[in-house]
This record gives structure tokens, sequence and C-alpha cells, in this order.
């Protein structure tokens, strides 16, 4: 799958549905169809994530790492503070803008 900078598929979104299909339906989530809020919603795929802290753990450190170095504009702001807004999602202290 190819994304964004904002983790939503960057080609056929179709292709991305396929692949997720076999968990979730993504055709009836209301919310952003992006990776990341797929995988942080409790009604998304987060119950099939066995090691579920180390996962969003590592991905925030990721959508920081890759924001290192450039302008971090509000539409990744509003990402990360989307995903803290989930049930018992923390970022541990790592997020910190530059």
């Amino acid at each position: 799958m190819v994304m964004d900078r904002y983790w939503k598929p960057a080609h056929d979104e179709r292709m991305c549905a396929t692949v997720l299909q076999c968990f979730i339906d993504v055709a009836a989530r209301e919310g952003p169809h992006n990776i990341l809020h797929l995988l942080f919603d409790p009604k998304g795929m987060r119950p099939f994530v066995a090691n579920w802290e180390d996962v969003a753990k590592s991905l925030f450190e990721r959508v920081y790492r890759e924001s290192v170095g450039r302008v971090v504009d509000e539409k990744t702001r509003a990402l990360v503070a989307a995903l803290l807004a989930y049930r018992d999602v923390k970022a541990n202290g790592k997020i910190r803008w530059p």
C-alpha cells in the first residue's frame, strides 16, 4: 500500500479496502479512511493487533520521525490529536514537534 504524508492511501483506496475487508467492513466506517485511523480505532483493526501498545508506540514514533526536519503543518497536528482522542491511546510523551 502506498500512502501519502497523512497516511491516506495515495492511489487506489479500493486495494487497501480489499485487504482490510478480511477484518473489518471498511465501507461501513464513517470516519477518515486512512491507515492510522483504521489501526487506532477500537472498532477498526486494533482488536486484531496482538501487540497493540508496541505497534501504537512505533507508529507515533514514525509520524514524529517523518516530521523531523520538515515543517509540521496543522494537518499533521490534527491527525495526531485525532489519534490521541481514541480510547486508551497515549503517545508516552514521545511527540515533541520541532
